[in-house]
């Protein structure tokens, strides 16, 4: 059910929220659902799925990557990949994760 009301979309509530977008990225999710009278998940559905975007540090931002990027990151999952399996455990109890957000901040 949930499905099929997102994909009923109306263009004029994707170009609402990239009007609202460009003319300032910082907007969250409940600000606007708030402004376009879109549910929150519609407005999460649209920036994900239809204008391909993600949060990065605070603002929704296009999530392209180009090939050398792609390439890179696969490069340095290999790479984690083979020394996980020379290292073991040892290796895997070194790595520290975080949200791209705080790094950023």
């Amino acid at each position: 059910m949930w499905q099929t009301c997102v994909d009923q979309v109306s263009e004029e509530g994707v170009c609402d929220l990239a009007t609202l977008l460009d003319s300032d990225r910082r907007h969250t999710i409940c600000e606007l659902a708030r402004e376009t009278g879109l549910a929150h998940t519609t407005v999460l559905h649209i920036l994900k799925e239809r204008l391909g975007m993600r949060k990065i540090a605070s603002r929704w931002a296009p999530h392209d990557m180009t090939e050398m990027q792609k390439w890179l990151r696969c490069e340095a999952a290999r790479n984690h990949f083979e020394r996980s399996e020379r290292q073991g455990e040892a290796f895997l109890c070194r790595i520290i994760t975080l949200d791209e957000t705080w790094a950023k901040s």
